[in-house]
């Protein structure tokens, strides 16, 4: 299926609702879903995976998660730098692969996004979790390593 800009004259409510369906319908369907946006939050949302274009030519693509944690040149890092991270980054792209670690607060989906886990942490950067995908432990996850995954390290030191 091809969506050129299926939803960008729809208002935020409803907006998010077509957003909802159609993931929900290509989970049911399992077909391929071209959707053209300029609305990047909406295709972090939407996409599993990712192309960016600038003057016609790719510039980046791959997995959202990757993209966003890895731009691979000045352009991407612009195009990405004003996305609440939290909101879009998943546990499954910070954790650790290492199953042997210790997780001293209980376990969370891989699927969960970040500002979800910082709330189930309440803020603790002590905290870490095992990792769990279809019931399964796949890894573990410190705090410490999701506020580094929200900061990005070259802007740091420009203050």
């Amino acid at each position: 299926m091809l969506m050129d800009e299926a939803f960008s004259a729809l208002d935020p409510l409803i907006r998010t609702s077509m957003q909802d369906l159609l993931l929900e319908l290509q989970q049911d369907l399992h077909k391929t879903i071209i959707f053209i946006t300029h609305d990047l939050d909406e295709a972090l949302k939407l996409a599993d995976h990712l192309v960016i274009l600038k003057d016609g030519f790719i510039v980046q693509q791959g997995e959202p998660q990757h993209i966003l944690l890895n731009p691979s040149d000045p352009y991407i890092e612009e195009f990405v730098s004003d996305i609440n991270r939290a909101r879009v980054l998943k546990v499954r792209s910070v954790m650790q692969d290492n199953v042997k670690t210790k997780p001293s607060h209980g376990s969370v989906d891989s699927g969960m996004s970040l500002e979800g886990l910082i709330a189930q942490a309440e803020g603790d950067i002590d905290r870490n979790f095992a990792v769990e995908e279809n019931g399964k432990r796949v890894g573990t996850i410190s705090m410490k390593s999701v506020f580094k995954a929200l900061v990005r390290y070259d802007l740091q030191s420009d203050r």
